[in-house]
């Protein structure tokens, strides 16, 4: 959801730099709004696969840590790689009571 809302903020920004651009509004209001909407279009794709990693790749064990996520009330188990040092959050498919 937030994606559509930031996708439809920075075409209004890119559709009022037109518009500024068009009615010979001060430019560095069309290089702002320009570049604001800018931005946030080349983030939106670029966001998308930044925490999605190889999360898969490692020796992954259990730490023995499990907790029930506040967001989702789902139990998620604590997994962690020694070699790395990362650790990682595995959803259990179990609804925390």
């Amino acid at each position: 959801m937030i994606r559509v809302i930031l996708a439809v903020v920075s075409a209004a920004y890119l559709i009022a730099a037109a518009a500024t651009y068009y009615f010979h509004l001060p430019l560095w209001l069309t290089a702002y709004l320009l570049i604001n909407g800018l931005v946030i279009a080349v983030a939106l794709p670029v966001e998308r696969g930044r925490y999605r990693g190889a999360t898969d790749r490692g020796q992954w064990e259990p730490t023995g840590e499990r907790f029930v996520d506040p967001t989702t009330g789902r139990l998620v188990e604590v997994q962690y790689d020694r070699r790395s040092g990362k650790r990682r959050y595995r959803d259990q498919n179990l609804t925390g009571s």
